[in-house]
């Protein structure tokens, strides 16, 4: 059994469409397991979701190749059983 890193993410977007188009990349994302909450309100993007040992990088990685300075993406992930906590991208 898996530890369980806990993922909140928030993203602004240009648009509506772009916006409800990264929630449902996420939600069919293979590194995003257990959504706790996701939904797009405007051009704003809110998820909270587990994920497997380590935060969805992949996921990151790949919004950010996807869509790049389109959106602006504050993720903060925390898994406490390896004492884990930060911030991806903190370099956008």
């Amino acid at each position: 059994m898996p530890n369980w890193c806990y993922n909140r993410v928030s993203i602004s977007c240009e648009t509506e469409e772009m916006a409800e188009e990264v929630l449902e990349f996420l939600k069919d994302h293979e590194q995003v397991c257990e959504i706790y909450e996701g939904y797009a309100d405007g051009i704003y993007v809110y998820m909270e979701f587990d994920s497997r040992w380590a935060p969805a990088e992949d996921a990151w990685n790949e919004l950010w190749e996807k869509w790049g300075t389109d959106i602006v993406i504050s993720w903060f992930y925390d898994e406490p059983g390896m004492q884990l906590a930060g911030y991806l991208g903190d370099a956008q």
